[in-house]
């Protein structure tokens, strides 16, 4: 039987998070660039950034349009992007809340899926790899314990846009947290047998 959705934040009734979603106005572009895959996951943290940033864009991997637009912006002023990935030259996003005198992004790009899907965005878009590449050295222990990582200190999509936000721009992040904190606690107690860290 289907289960029935909450026709406001879109996840099963049982596992609605509506009662904690706090929008949020930040001062930069966020934008997702998420696998076809990715989109159809019950787990996904994208939907509830879409919750909480109401001008939050994400861009479907398999629409050529759109990713062509997406391509075309970057092009005009890659200058002005960050992508948040960790590549062999990625740079500490820490690092840009300590120096003044760097540039810092006004939009952020970032990839979404599974490490092995995002990697293979990147190759598939090449252009990608022509924006500044942003990680993090001093990433916050993840509390999305539901689904299966590559390592301890992986984040989920919703935490790293947190972090950024955080360190770059000094935006409060505790509305992101909490309402990925209610969407685990909810998914935890509904597939209790559900993989944990």
């Amino acid at each position: 039987m289907q289960r029935s959705r909450c026709l406001t934040c879109g996840y099963a009734e049982v596992a609605c998070v509506c009662a904690w979603v706090q929008p949020m106005q930040v001062p930069v572009s966020v934008v997702i660039l998420q696998d076809a895959q990715e989109r159809k996951c019950a787990k996904s943290t994208v939907p509830l950034l879409q919750l909480a940033l109401p001008q939050l864009e994400v861009v479907a991997a398999d629409d050529d349009l759109t990713v062509a637009e997406l391509k075309a912006r970057v092009q005009q002023a890659p200058e002005q992007w960050g992508l948040v990935y960790p590549t062999a030259d990625s740079q500490p996003v820490e690092g840009l809340a300590a120096n003044k005198d760097v540039t810092r992004p006004t939009a952020w790009l970032l990839p979404d899926g599974t490490w092995k899907k995002t990697r293979r965005l990147l190759h598939e878009h090449p252009w990608l790899t022509k924006i500044t590449a942003y990680s993090f050295s001093q990433a916050p222990v993840s509390n999305y314990r539901i689904r299966k990582v590559p390592s301890p200190s992986a984040c989920s999509t919703l935490e790293s846009v947190a972090w950024v936000l955080q360190q770059v721009h000094h935006v409060d992040p505790s509305p992101l947290h909490e309402l990925q904190r209610h969407f685990v606690a909810r998914w935890q107690a509904y597939q209790p047998d559900a993989h944990q860290r």
